[in-house]
Order: structure tokens, then C-alpha cells, then sequence
């Protein structure tokens, strides 16, 4: 059973308002419970920073391996490409030209 903290009269425990004085009164378990929901929200707002951080570590390690596999294959692109560059040239000087 809760109390009206500003005159004592005993409350119902639904009570928004005390029947004796009028004041608007708030249970204590309705005050713990949004300290408990607050802390909760807390809680999740810490864990999703958590998840977007490693997204962003995630992401930043896909676009160092992406990276360097656009290299490999410049580099194999350019090999090719001098290869058949050399093909051309040595078959053209067999040829006679």
C-alpha cells in the first residue's frame, strides 16, 4: 500500500492522484520502473555503438582487401597485356616485317 507524500493518506496502488489532497502522486514502483527502463535504454544504445563499431572495423578491413585485389590485378592485367604486346612484336619480326 503507498502513501500521498504530501498529506500521508494511504493510496490504492493505481492511484494517479491522492483522494485526500488532490496532488498528483506517482508510486515509487512506477518511478523504479522508468529508472529501470532508462538504465535499459542505456544499455542498448552502448550496445548498438558497440555493433556499429565493428561494423565500421569490418567494413574498413573489406576495403583494405578489396584494395589490394584491384592491385593484383592491375599488376596481372599489365603482365598480360606486355606478354601479348611481345607475342605481336616477335611474331611480327619472324614474319619479316
Amino acid at each position: 500500500m503507498a502513501f500521498c507524500k504530501y498529506c500521508g493518506s494511504q493510496l490504492p496502488e493505481d492511484s494517479v492522484f491522492c483522494s485526500s489532497c488532490g496532488k498528483q502522486v506517482v508510486c515509487e514502483n512506477e518511478h523504479e520502473q522508468g529508472n529501470d527502463k532508462s538504465q535499459q535504454t542505456e544499455e542498448q544504445i552502448r550496445a548498438l555503438h558497440q555493433q556499429i563499431d565493428q561494423l565500421k572495423l569490418a567494413n574498413q578491413q573489406n576495403n583494405a582487401k578489396d584494395s589490394l585485389g584491384i592491385i593484383v590485378l592491375k599488376i596481372i592485367g599489365g603482365l598480360a597485356a606486355a606478354l601479348i604486346l611481345a607475342f605481336i612484336i616477335l611474331n611480327g619480326l619472324s614474319n619479316g616485317f
